[in-house]
């Protein structure tokens, strides 16, 4: 925008923007049963609640989780957000819960803001691509809880956050035991399936191509 001054603004075009969540915000939608700590909370869960919206053409591209409201928070949750500072990490942690980092591109995350409104247009459901190379080593990172980071180095840095703050990780944790693949935008929706809304019901692809396409194994090579 500003030629001249390429110090000024010079990302302006690049720059990606997550809408502040803060744990005293969770812990009030909670509250108000806007949402339920004991399923999933990702994206599509958020933006059900309406209280947020997101704009994925203008780069906003998801939720920072923040840690205002650390002190006293008491949700075991499994929340899945696009960015999280080091105190909300520990905080849920803390409280029993779990927090996974994910990137979502732009045609994901429509999917995942409005999944009425992509269903009844009878899309296929997207593939996450993988992030582009300037957030993948943030991803990978276990430190920031990342989802393309080994389990075992996950549980070497929830133990060292529990080390450092001083707290003990509950030994009965009341989160879900599945995770979303890789890949995947909803939970229990397959990528590439079509979900009918009047016969309620997923149709999952049978072309070989198509299901090749969209299989795990295929991803997991894509992400390796």
């Amino acid at each position: 925008m500003y030629p001249g001054d390429k110090l000024f603004n010079a990302d302006i075009n690049t720059r990606r923007e997550y809408i502040p969540l803060s744990l005293v915000e969770l812990a009030r939608l909670i509250d108000l049963g806007w949402i339920n700590p004991r399923q999933p909370i990702d994206v599509s869960t958020l933006c059900a609640t309406q209280k947020f919206q997101i704009i994925p053409k203008v780069r906003q591209y998801g939720f920072d989780l923040t840690e205002e409201g650390a002190d006293s928070f008491l949700y075991s949750v499994d929340i899945e957000v696009q960015y999280a500072t080091q105190s909300a990490i520990a905080a849920v942690e803390k409280a029993g819960g779990r927090v996974r980092t994910a990137y979502y591109d732009v045609e994901s995350l429509e999917a995942a803001i409005n999944p009425k409104a992509w269903f009844e247009k009878g899309k296929v459901i997207p593939k996450r691509k993988a992030p582009p190379p300037s957030l993948m080593e943030y991803y990978m990172d276990a430190k920031n809880r990342g989802y393309l980071s080994e389990e075992t180095e996950l549980e070497k840095e929830r133990q060292l956050s529990a080390d450092v703050g001083g707290y003990s990780l509950p030994k009965d944790v009341n989160i879900t035991s599945s995770l979303k693949a890789i890949d995947q935008v909803f939970h229990g929706i397959p990528s590439g399936s079509v979900v009918s809304l009047a016969d309620k019901k997923v149709f999952a692809p049978k072309n070989e191509l198509h299901r090749e396409y969209y299989s795990n194994l295929r991803s997991d090579k894509l992400y390796s």
